[in-house]
């Protein structure tokens, strides 16, 4: 549904509130409403730079986007699949983590490294890691 939703609106700007129809495959005319918006610095991404997502009321939608669809609660729609999205995760590594309680002393910074390294595959968010993998 989501590679639909991008194939019919790449390149539309979208407002947080905004109504919209999508016609999805044989289904009948589908109203959806844009709950929130985030948005990347293409540019800072570009450079090579940690451009973490910012929520805001704007944006446009690109090919690569990507797209939660959630059931209004009135809806007789049924939404099957994963909802990766809704997913909490679970940090494995505790930033706060002190290794002096478990007996090992001064090494701290080099512990938080080996550990961020080993684990750092746990730590992205699962989409992040589909994407990687295709």
């Amino acid at each position: 549904m989501a590679k639909e939703f991008l194939l019919q609106f790449s390149g539309q700007a979208f407002t947080v509130g905004q109504q919209l129809a999508f016609n999805f495959v044989d289904k009948k005319l589908l109203g959806l409403v844009v709950k929130s918006l985030e948005a990347a610095d293409l540019s800072a991404i570009k450079a090579g730079l940690d451009a973490k997502p910012k929520k805001t009321k704007m944006g446009r939608c690109l090919g690569d986007t990507m797209v939660q669809f959630e059931k209004a609660e009135n809806s007789s729609l049924n939404l099957v699949g994963k909802a990766k999205g809704k997913v909490p995760r679970q940090s494995i590594i505790n930033p706060d983590w002190d290794f002096q309680k478990m007996g090992i002393g001064g090494l701290d910074k080099e512990f938080n490294a080996i550990f961020r390294r080993a684990f750092a595959s746990r730590v992205f968010p699962p989409e992040i890691v589909e994407q990687l993998e295709n």
